[in-house]
């Protein structure tokens, strides 16, 4: 090329790739998580000149997708993510299977080379289009910028407004545009700035429905003598309210997942469940409702989601309201549902069921009360007696007293595997608010810990993540962002050298290799993980000492490590001695009340 045209050249890369920027601006994305890498500089470049984005740099690919995917989940925004060409993109694939399955918006950005530079032997060139499939809930590939063709950054601009207007609008999820860049890829200011993207799409709406359009619901709800409603994980602060109002409407037991972000704010006088997974697990017919509504996304205790289908397929109506989630039932028993928001739906089923005498049995929740106590009581007992034994440390008691010194206004972020079912256990409702996360949606150990990074530089307030050894040895290169963002971030690792959560499988009892095969121990202590990254890291050796770290980690500004050793066969064998025990206290506390 010579002079003019590299000039021409460079003016066609800025002024595509600022209508680009422009646009995802436009749309609300103002924070871009980047990885570094040759192919792409031009929005790099453009995007840490730009004043309305933030940018975060990150090494690697797999721990900066799902940084963004948690500070996504937390702002309730879309947030943009970008690497280079080639694998780099196919390390964002954990975090977009994640985000899809979880509805969370990621604007998923991959630098690409031109298409005469594909399938010829360029370097660090793969097919990058398409390549999140079914997981990307779109695909735009944007035209590659080109001198003496405005009309393309006409079109870079509308794919930036697509882009960021699909991710949010409902069902939210991540979006996928590849850009291919030409060479040379720094682009130099032309005389002019280039205009603002003018093209922008309009946010979708969920539906607010009336009561018109909820009509049977409400008229269903009023009959019914044993009414239940079970609200899965959803992220919307402002339904809390509305549903707790529609529980008292009805006099109906409100089973809380402990992602509903119903068992903070809460208190101990309302109409909130949180020990149904113990309860349920030995069924009782005194507990059974004639009526359900159904919130959320799937619940996360596998024994509910079983009765909830078992319930339905022996003709309990279920009437389901997800939100933006998908069809929250894989049991795939008989229910219906409504497209709508789950704040709006409660509260239209609130303002008009309070204003209707309705037929629920007085003792009908009582029943549930009592059950719940009795359950609650003697797992609190049977922890607190753990203490007195000087045991070692369990996961039940870690799980309790991290959800517990959680501050009022801070954030909880739970690994999947067991951190999450115990939480299920033991997170009792309270007055305290805070927020609680996971990535659920596809429920994987990947990224769990650069997502909580995420949440909590995002939060800017005291987060604590609860995660198993597995899923944060995963992770080893999310600690990096730990050392370069200091998010307010205690990092509790439940150290039981394997999978601790296959121990609960019937290969356990059946398989002898079940060790090799399932148990996988790796012998890993993570204290030098820590020292790697410069951060403070404590395993303590009992419970007393386990909550001073805890509490020093949420007062000391900045990240730190602690780490929990525990022992996973002993551990189900705890859960299970439990659970008998509180099937023997529940059937106890209901025959009192007879």
């Amino acid at each position: 090329m010579g002079d003019h045209d590299l000039t021409a050249h460079a003016e066609a890369l800025h002024m595509a790739t600022c209508a680009f920027l422009d646009a995802l601006v436009a749309n609300g994305v103002s924070e871009l998580c980047w990885c570094p890498g040759s192919r792409s500089t031009p929005l790099i470049i453009e995007a840490e000149r730009h004043d309305a984005i933030h940018t975060w740099a990150h090494l690697d690919e797999r721990a900066c997708a799902y940084f963004a995917l948690g500070m996504a989940r937390a702002r309730e925004a879309p947030v943009a993510i970008l690497c280079t060409s080639g694998t780099a993109a196919a390390n964002f694939a954990p975090a977009v299977a994640e985000a899809r399955l979880a509805h969370i918006p990621l604007v998923v950005l991959t630098a690409d080379r031109p298409r005469e530079l594909r399938a010829v032997g360029a370097p660090q060139t793969i097919e990058q289009n398409g390549i999140f499939g079914a997981h990307a809930k779109a695909f735009i590939e944007v035209a590659s910028p080109q001198a003496g063709r405005p009309d393309l950054a006409d079109h870079a601009g509308q794919a930036g407004a697509r882009a960021a207007a699909l991710a949010a609008s409902a069902p939210s999820g991540p979006v996928h545009c590849n850009l291919p860049y030409s060479e040379p890829l720094v682009p130099l200011a032309p005389s002019d700035p280039p205009p603002t993207a003018a093209s922008r799409v309009a946010r979708t709406a969920l539906r607010r429905p009336e009561v018109d359009d909820l009509l049977p619901w409400i008229d269903f709800m009023t009959e019914a003598r044993h009414p239940l409603i079970i609200c899965g994980p959803q992220f919307d602060p402002a339904a809390g309210e509305s549903l707790t109002r529609l529980a008292a409407a009805i006099n109906a037991p409100l089973l809380a997942d402990p992602l509903s972000q119903l068992r903070g704010g809460i208190g101990v006088g309302s109409c909130v469940v949180d020990s149904y997974d113990a309860v349920l697990r030995q069924r009782d017919d005194r507990l059974r409702p004639d009526a359900l509504l159904q919130f959320g996304a799937v619940p996360t205790s596998k024994t509910l989601q079983h009765w909830l289908g078992d319930l339905a397929r022996d003709g309990v109506r279920r009437l389901i309201c997800a939100g933006d989630a998908e069809w929250p039932d894989y049991t795939q028993a008989p229910a219906e549902s409504i497209d709508a928001n789950i704040a709006a739906t409660a509260r239209v089923l609130a303002d008009s069921l309070e204003h209707r005498a309705n037929r629920a049995d007085p003792t009908w929740r009582t029943c549930w009360q009592a059950a719940e106590v009795a359950a609650a009581t003697l797992i609190e007992q049977t922890l607190t007696a753990d203490e007195r034994e000087a045991a070692p440390l369990s996961e039940m008691n870690v799980v309790r007293d991290a959800t517990r010194l959680v501050p009022d206004g801070g954030a909880m972020v739970l690994g999947n595997g067991m951190p999450i079912r115990d939480a299920d256990t033991v997170l009792r409702r309270t007055d305290r608010r805070f927020a609680v996360y996971s990535n659920r949606g596809a429920n994987g150990i990947d990224g769990v810990l650069s997502s909580a990074a995420g949440i909590a530089c995002e939060r800017g307030t005291p987060t604590v993540l609860v995660v198993g050894d597995v899923s944060f040895y995963h992770d080893l290169p999310g600690m990096l962002a730990l050392r370069q963002h200091a998010p307010l971030l205690t990092v509790v690792i439940i150290n039981n050298d394997g999978g601790g959560i296959f121990q609960f499988l019937p290969q356990a009892d059946t398989v002898p290799e079940f060790e090799i095969l399932f148990g996988t121990p790796h012998g890993l202590s993570f204290e030098h993980a820590a020292a790697m990254f410069d951060l403070p890291y404590t395993k303590p050796s009992d419970a007393e000492s386990f909550r001073a770290a805890v509490r020093d980690s949420i007062a000391t500004p900045g990240p730190s490590i602690i780490e929990a050793q525990t022992d996973r066969v002993a551990n189900r064998a705890k859960h299970e001695e439990l659970w008998g025990r509180v099937a023997v206290t529940v059937r106890a506390a209901l025959d009192g009340l007879t």
